[in-house]
């Protein structure tokens, strides 16, 4: 019964990180697409490429495997 109880504590776990990750995600979509919107489409990339966040979702600074 206690591992079932650690088994679910990790997997509820995942799964709020899975949804913070894609509501991050989701909202860096909108507001690069506001913002290609307002100025031109290679703007929005070129902000998109300086945030030092790759379009997966995930920092590159703070990602221990590189």
């Amino acid at each position: 019964m206690n591992i079932d109880h650690a088994h679910r504590q990790r997997r509820l776990a995942r799964i709020r990180i899975w949804a913070e990750v894609e509501r991050r995600r989701s909202e860096r979509l909108r507001q690069n697409a506001r913002a290609a919107k307002s100025s031109g489409d290679d703007a929005g990339r070129r902000q998109e490429s300086s945030s030092g966040e790759s379009p997966g979702g995930h920092s590159r600074l703070n990602c221990p495997l590189g």
